[in-house]
């Protein structure tokens, strides 16, 4: 499952939100809050409350690639769910790019809902491409953008 959405914004705007568990709640599909102990890197682990249902996940993240994508994963029973959150630069602005990829016994039963997850997706580029546009953002600095008008 998958999302790609064009949008005016730079890069870097968009990856610092993907960098910092403190703003997953904000736009990441399904997830209320998320806290980690240290700073993300490959093999951070990241405590991630749902929004739909009373628990935390611990949420891998498998991959970083700075500036531009983060791998994570997590194991709820009978499933492995794969998150990739990547974007690159456009000549007008960034390619934000959200997949979700399902393995294990229970893949099948994810899969009966699988538009619900895409439209999940439609939402979550969407949230986080308009967090990286906003005057103040979720944590609290101009945007890369705004810095430049400014100068």
């Amino acid at each position: 499952m998958e999302n790609v959405r064009e949008a005016p914004v730079v890069p870097g705007d968009v990856y610092r939100y993907y960098a910092d568990p403190g703003t997953w709640g904000q736009w990441a599909h399904n997830t209320a809050w998320a806290r980690a102990q240290a700073p993300v890197e490959p093999g951070t682990k990241v405590g991630v409350r749902v929004r739909s249902q009373p628990w935390t996940y611990t949420v891998r993240v498998l991959e970083l690639e700075p500036g531009r994508r983060i791998v994570t994963e997590v194991r709820p029973f009978g499933v492995t769910i794969t998150s990739s959150y990547e974007v690159t630069a456009t000549a007008d602005g960034s390619r934000i790019h959200h997949t979700i990829s399902l393995a294990g016994p229970l893949e099948w039963a994810y899969l009966l809902v699988r538009g619900q997850y895409t439209r999940m997706l439609v939402e979550e580029t969407r949230r986080v491409a308009d967090l990286a546009a906003g005057d103040q953002g979720a944590l609290g600095a101009p945007s890369s953008q705004q810095a430049a008008a400014q100068a």
